[in-house]
């Protein structure tokens, strides 16, 4: 006798079966109604997974994608420069405004150049700066200040908001 496995029983449904090996199967299932059970389950599944369509795919689609692809690495080159850019701009700014104030401590007063001397114009010129910001970030300024910059946040989140909803859109279309 055989032992009717789950593998025999996929075989039989699909007529892959010979005549020796279909005759001890239909005998087994004339006797036993655990393997008629596990064979009904078998013949759900098997008609519903011949139900489902095949998805097709196109047949550029392989070319579609790569275009795609292709489109991607050129914004994404796009974008490393624009990076690089505000980075070196950032930079270049940084740079010359520590000139700037590298200059101001050097060129006050030609007569000291003692290393004390420096100290002492940096902590009047950080000091001043800091009463500077103080009187800045006072009262009303503050308000000005936290209303610019809920705007700023405001706009960002709307440019990038209408970035996924194109973005999105723009998936959906795609084949």
């Amino acid at each position: 006798m055989i032992e009717l496995s789950d593998d025999l029983l996929n075989k039989y449904l699909d007529g892959e079966l010979d005549e020796k090996e279909l005759a001890e199967v239909l005998d087994f299932l004339v006797i036993s109604k655990e393997a008629q059970k596990r064979l009904k389950a078998l013949q759900i599944a098997d008609k519903g997974l011949r139900q489902i369509k095949e998805f097709k795919v196109p047949d550029a689609f392989t070319d579609l994608v790569m275009s795609k692809l292709h489109k991607r690495s050129k914004v994404r080159k796009g974008q490393k420069y624009f990076i690089f850019s505000i980075s070196s701009i950032f930079i270049l700014s940084s740079l010359t405004v520590l000139g700037f104030i590298i200059s101001l401590f050097m060129g006050t007063d030609s007569e000291s150049d003692s290393t004390s001397h420096i100290l002492e114009n940096f902590l009047n010129y950080a000091d001043y700066l800091s009463k500077s910001i103080k009187g800045i970030m006072s009262g009303e300024n503050i308000s000005i200040f936290g209303s610019i910059i809920s705007f700023v946040i405001i706009i960002s989140a709307y440019f990038f908001f209408e970035n996924y909803k194109q973005t999105k859109e723009k998936l959906s279309k795609l084949p």
